[in-house]
């Protein structure tokens, strides 16, 4: 037979919270400039596609065709960014994000093709 399946899944976004950090004579000193989980990343809402094609021959086997589509509308949601403001962890290397550098993003749009043999 023909299956066709959807995984829709919505997902809070984390808690994070700007912090300030430098430099003191004993070491390296972080402040939160705001209370700690005052702001969450986006909600990423997701929707993943199956559509399967079935055949079954000598009775006790089955042979699955399927194609899947992962992130169909393809939503490019921040999943992370920077937080630390006024610091460069290592100048030119590693310098401060001034509170929103972005370090990541859902995955793209992608498509799987497989075959299943089930006995």
């Amino acid at each position: 037979g023909i299956h066709f399946n959807a995984y829709f899944r919505a997902i809070t976004g984390n808690a994070w919270t700007k912090r300030y950090r430098t430099r003191l004579a004993h070491g390296r000193v972080t402040v939160f400039v705001e209370p700690r989980g005052s702001n969450h990343y986006p909600v990423q809402k997701i929707l993943d596609l199956r559509l399967e094609k079935t055949f079954t021959f000598a009775e006790k086997y089955r042979l699955g065709l399927m194609v899947d589509v992962f992130n169909v509308f393809n939503v490019d949601t921040i999943t992370s960014w920077g937080t630390r403001l006024g610091y460069d962890w290592l100048p030119g290397e590693y310098p401060s994000t001034d509170g929103h550098e972005l370090y990541g993003i859902v995955r793209p749009r992608q498509a799987r093709v497989g075959i299943r043999l089930m006995f």
